[in-house]
């Protein structure tokens, strides 16, 4: 995806969750009622020696989605009450942030957080109490084993009323029994086998303690027909058009279908890129239905949460996570789409390289993924489709890679826009007739981008190889590269023409010099003088047109036929000949002998 449509930060929950008291906690009785959530706080304690500040600021998140907020100020010497409405049932988490001035000014002096399992109609604090107890909350909570939950821990005052504490480093966890594990720091539980235990919450400051039950519950394995895998990575500034495409994954996923979407997601906070990231760290999620735009795949509970420094631009990530989902969500055919930026086959090597280019580049870590270590990440693996929603990815270089593992590739030759893939619309097909042939389906991948809404305002391709043909490719290819070195004395003139009048991709200023393989091929054919020449780039157009399953382009990307090669001139070619000889392709073709006398 290009670096230049860069949007506004997405409004995003915050890292912690709230708290209450009374009615409302836990599991029966209850859930939101048609008056909205009842918020009361009491502020008669405020010079009791604990947490006290002059306003209140109360969010109601559902995942990592903040539903409603409210701030209260300390209008009345007692007790004050609000109604947070727009609440739908269902779980819910309450975060209160105590801040030392009115209308949230100054500093935040204490915080308090609750997870309500059913929803909850009352929650009430006091400003001010010493903490005497500690609440944990979802009490009980359940999670599944090799899948995370958060819990909460807030202090309590004598009477057993929420108060307010320390927003960070307040609590520390332990796990009673050997059902779960507990981050000692943060309350995030990781079930480890089925059965029942409990979670400790300590109050550093004074040690006083609180629990909760915890009830793990087997994974249930099932095989589906199609598992959809999607390495997202938005540790990057491309982070406003992942919720995007994650809504549209919940709009056209259907629960019980055997089709199944399967993230691993990681999300960065940087403070010009993402200051406000949906979450932070990297999460493995099956995404559900949902026609809403909030993102229920996120609900807590139903992912993996790897935490933070996981690095998605390392290839062994990448293999990791597609021999957890065979694990876990196994099937008769797997799809893997790797979401981020491309850069063609090149590791960046232009001003902007070093923050912005590559397959898969992570902000935090400052890697990428290189074209050849894509075979590496995908491992033992059998893929059917292998897909970037990235730029300029399906090049003779980079498919190559992979060929032995994947059946059909499906991307773009061109820069692709932001927003990326409309996945509802990809995926369509495969919902709707899942028996139907990974040749067919593949053709999703073209269809949907050439149903956007962008399509005739922005350079637009995308096609689908089949790897079965690619031997020929190379061949052709390789026969090209033979007959013209021979008879290079005779096209210095031929080849910078076709050069500057063939479809390209890209930015040369950038030193990438991508072009149309179909299209440089005709060129050299229609305007060469050199019959063997001629005969050797007609049986490129040949194997081109055998290898491209599906292609689609609009007005704007003429002349595009689906699959894309480095055609530098030897000045060019020279800054990165030594990391081209890396490539499989350059092993078996004599293409890159060809790239060093290219005039």
């Amino acid at each position: 995806m290009p670096t230049t449509l860069i949007r506004s930060a997405l409004l995003a929950g915050l890292a912690a969750a709230l708290m209450i008291s009374g009615c409302g906690g836990g599991g029966g009785g209850g859930g939101i009622s048609r008056g909205g959530l009842r918020y009361t706080t009491d502020w008669s304690h405020m010079n009791s020696g604990g947490a006290t500040g002059l306003s209140q600021v109360v969010r109601v998140l559902r995942g990592s989605t903040v539903i409603t907020s409210q701030t209260v100020n300390q209008d009345v010497p007692g007790k004050e009450t609000i109604t947070l409405g727009g609440i739908t049932p269902g779980e819910i988490v309450v975060h209160v942030d105590l801040f030392s001035s009115r209308n949230a000014g100054g500093v935040v002096t204490g915080s308090a957080d609750i997870d309500l399992p059913s929803g909850g109609s009352a929650v009430e604090t006091s400003v001010g109490d010493q903490v005497a107890s500690v609440k944990v909350t979802p009490d009980p909570g359940v999670v599944t084993a090799d899948q995370t939950r958060q819990f909460y821990a807030s202090a309590a005052a004598a009477d057993g009323r929420v108060t307010f504490a320390p927003s960070t480093g307040a609590y520390s966890w332990t796990a009673l029994g050997s059902v779960a594990s507990v981050d000692p720091n943060s309350g995030l539980v990781t079930g480890l086998t089925p059965g029942s235990g409990s979670l400790r919450a300590t109050y550093a400051a004074s040690g006083a303690t609180g629990s909760a039950g915890v009830t793990v519950q087997a994974f249930n394995v099932q095989k589906g027909k199609w598992t959809i895998m999607v390495f997202l990575n938005s540790a990057n500034d491309l982070v406003d058009f992942a919720k995007l495409n994650v809504n549209q994954m919940e709009q056209v996923a259907q629960d019980g279908s055997g089709v199944r979407f399967v993230l691993e997601w990681k999300e960065y906070l940087d403070s010009f890129y993402s200051p406000d990231p949906i979450f932070t760290g990297t999460r493995r999620v099956l995404v559900k239905h949902d026609t809403t735009d909030d993102i229920v795949s996120l609900a807590p509970g139903t992912y993996q949460d790897l935490g933070s420094g996981v690095d998605m631009g390392s290839a062994k990530t990448v293999t990791d996570f597609i021999a957890w989902t065979k694990a876990h969500y196994p099937a008769d055919h797997y799809a893997l789409v790797m979401w981020n930026h491309g850069n063609g086959w090149q590791r960046g090597i232009h001003a902007m390289a070093p923050r912005y280019r590559g397959i898969s580049y992570d902000f935090e870590t400052g890697n990428n993924i290189q074209t050849w270590e894509m075979a590496q990440a995908i491992g033992a693996t059998h893929l059917d489709i292998l897909s970037f929603d990235a730029c300029l990815m399906q090049m003779s270089e980079i498919v190559t890679e992979v060929k032995d593992a994947v059946d059909y590739v499906a991307c773009s030759e061109e820069n692709t826009p932001g927003v990326g893939y409309p996945y509802d619309k990809v995926f369509a097909p495969f919902f709707a007739n899942p028996d139907d042939t990974a040749r067919n389906l593949s053709k999703g991948f073209v269809d949907g981008m050439m149903q956007t809404p962008f399509i005739n305002s922005e350079a637009i391709t995308q096609s689908v190889l089949d790897m079965s043909k690619m031997s020929g490719v190379e061949t052709a290819v390789d026969n090209l590269a033979g007959v013209m070195i021979a008879n290079r004395s005779s096209l210095t003139t031929e080849i910078p023409a076709v050069r500057a009048a063939a479809r390209d991709f890209g930015e040369k200023s950038a030193s990438q010099y991508y072009f149309d393989l179909f299209d440089i091929a005709k060129r050299i054919h229609d305007g060469t003088s050199v019959q063997a020449v001629a005969d050797a780039a007609s049986n490129v157009m040949t194997a081109v047109t055998a290898a491209v399953v599906w292609e689609g382009h609009n007005t704007l990307s003429s002349t595009s036929h689906g699959l894309a090669i480095d055609f530098s001139p030897a000045a060019n070619f020279t800054n990165y000949a030594l990391d081209y000889g890396q490539l499989r392709f350059a092993q078996e073709t004599r293409w890159d002998d060809w790239l060093t006398v290219d005039p």
